[in-house]
C-alpha cells in the first residue's frame, strides 16, 4: 500500500521550508553587507590616512643654527628668521645663506661673515621626512674663517639623523658691495650653468620676435633738409633711499673697513670714537 501526503498536509511543510530558506538568504545578505561595510570603512580610512600623509609631506620644516643667516629659499628672500617651510612640489630645493660668528683674537672682538653659500638638493631625497636641519661649523679665528670660505663645513640632515646629499657653490661678486641686491644676484646665478644653479628658479626671459615684413613695396620717403630732432634719451629712474637704508649701508661700510684694519688702526679708531 502506498502512503502519501495530501495537499493540505503538504502546505505547512513547504511553507516552513520556504520561510527557512528565505531566512537563510536574508542572513547571507546581511553578512555580505556587513563585510562590504567593513571593506568600505577600511578603504575610507586608508584614503584618509594617505591624504593626511600627503598633506603632511607637502611642507617640510627647515631649521638652521643661530650662526646661519638665511638669505633666500628657492629664489625668494627670507623675511622672518626661525623655521622656514619648503614646498615639495619643486624638483629641487635651493638655500642661500652665509655664516656669521664673533670671536676674540689678540684682545679684540672680531666678526666673521662668510661668503654667500648656495646649497641645492633634490626634493626626492627628503620627501619621506617632515623636518630638515641646516648646520655650519663655528669660526673662532681669522685663519679659521679663511679656511671656512675655501671649504665650508656645512651639513643638512633629516629629523631622523640621515645626511642629505647636496651640492654647493658661492655667490661671489667683484669688489666691495654695499647693500647687495641678493634677489637679482640669485636670479642671474640660476640663469647660469654653475653647479648649484636651478634653471627652474630662473626668471623667464622674454625674447622679442621679429615683425614680418610687409609684402607691399615700401615707398621711399623723401629726404628732408631740415635738421632732425635729437633722439629722446631713455629716462633713468632714481631710487630714493630712506635714512635707515642709508645708515645701514654706512654701518656696513664701517664694519667692513674695521675688519680689514690691523690692531693699531683699530685702537686709533676706538680712541677717536671715545674722544
Amino acid at each position: 500500500m502506498t502512503l502519501g501526503l495530501n495537499n493540505q498536509s503538504r502546505r505547512p511543510f513547504y511553507a516552513k521550508l520556504k520561510t527557512q530558506t528565505l531566512m537563510e538568504h536574508l542572513t547571507m545578505q546581511v553578512r555580505l553587507l556587513n563585510r562590504l561595510s567593513q571593506v568600505s570603512i577600511f578603504i575610507a580610512l586608508l584614503a584618509a590616512n594617505t591624504l593626511i600623509s600627503t598633506n603632511a609631506s607637502a611642507n617640510i620644516d627647515l631649521k638652521y643654527d643661530d650662526n646661519i643667516e638665511l638669505i633666500a629659499v628657492n629664489g625668494e628672500l627670507v623675511e622672518d628668521e626661525g623655521t622656514t617651510r619648503l614646498e615639495d612640489t619643486k624638483a629641487k630645493q635651493q638655500l642661500v645663506f652665509n655664516v656669521r660668528s664673533f670671536f676674540m683674537e689678540r684682545g679684540n672682538r672680531e666678526k666673521f661673515i662668510s661668503d654667500v653659500i648656495v646649497v641645492t638638493f633634490d626634493t626626492a631625497s627628503v620627501i619621506s621626512t617632515n623636518a630638515l636641519t641646516l648646520s655650519a661649523g663655528t669660526v673662532r679665528s681669522k685663519k679659521a674663517g679663511k679656511k671656512f670660505n675655501k671649504n665650508p663645513q656645512i651639513s643638512l640632515e633629516t629629523n631622523t639623523g640621515n645626511q642629505v646629499s647636496f651640492v654647493y657653490d658661492t655667490l661671489k661678486v667683484s669688489g666691495m658691495q654695499l647693500g647687495r641686491n641678493y634677489q637679482a644676484e640669485i636670479a642671474a646665478y640660476n640663469q647660469s650653468s654653475d653647479r648649484a644653479s636651478v634653471a627652474a628658479l630662473a626668471p623667464a626671459v622674454t625674447v622679442a620676435t621679429p615683425v614680418a615684413a610687409s609684402k607691399a613695396q615700401v615707398q621711399p620717403q623723401p629726404q628732408s633738409t631740415a635738421p632732425s630732432a635729437p633722439a629722446p634719451q631713455a629716462s633713468t629712474e632714481m631710487t630714493v633711499k630712506t635714512i635707515e637704508q642709508d645708515q645701514a649701508e654706512i654701518l656696513q661700510m664701517l664694519d667692513y673697513w674695521y675688519n680689514k684694519a690691523d690692531d693699531t688702526t683699530k685702537a686709533k679708531f676706538k680712541d677717536k670714537i671715545n674722544n
